[in-house]
């Protein structure tokens, strides 16, 4: 659970631009996203994640190196839908789009369909909340069912994998008929 909040937070992080007063700018592109995913990947270079702020990966033990590649990509997966989602919604304010494409190119890129609805920010308008709300029903109309399939499938393939510190693990594929070992003798009992 702490790890889809840190997922969700992050997903979240490119609208921080907002206390800067440049909505939609370079934290709004596949440069941020990538910039964050190497953050994630820094923050979790500490030896399997015994001082680590982030959790070990869903479905994984902890084994390092594994574990940095999985959270980097998440990261950088979670931020990248930021970019995407903003990029499929109705934009009304200049400049029109994101800047998908930083540092590379400055320019600002639309998307010829709108998925979503405009967020007002005119908070002192009467319909502000009428309007909101109806741009968020239409997101979790859409969104839901990706996030309910998402967390279904993480299941299916999580089950059976986790283990307790306690718990005993299977034995290996090469092992399941000889009792839990190789069928080999050792070089010593040979002789």
């Amino acid at each position: 659970m702490a790890g889809a909040a840190i997922l969700a937070a992050v997903s979240i992080a490119p609208d921080l631009d907002l206390l800067f007063h440049s909505h939609r700018g370079p934290t709004h592109s596949a440069g941020a996203a990538l910039l964050a995913g190497l953050v994630a990947w820094v923050l979790t270079r500490r030896s399997a994640f015994a001082a680590s702020p982030l959790p070990p990966s869903p479905g994984l033990r902890r084994t390092g190196r594994r574990d940095r590649r999985s959270w980097a990509v998440a990261v950088t997966l979670a931020w990248a839908s930021h970019v995407v989602l903003d990029w499929l919604s109705n934009d009304t304010r200049l400049p029109v789009g994101v800047m998908a494409f930083w540092p590379l190119m400055r320019d600002y890129h639309k998307a010829g369909i709108e998925m979503f609805p405009a967020i007002s920010r005119r908070y002192w308008l009467a319909e502000f909340w009428v309007y909101n709300l109806k741009a968020v029903a239409v997101e979790v109309v859409m969104l839901a069912p990706i996030a309910i399939l998402v967390v279904g499938i993480n299941k299916y393939r999580s089950r059976g994998r986790s283990f307790g510190p306690g718990d005993p693990r299977p034995p290996s594929a090469g092992a399941a008929d000889t009792g839990g070992t190789s069928g080999r003798r050792g070089r010593r009992a040979g002789r």
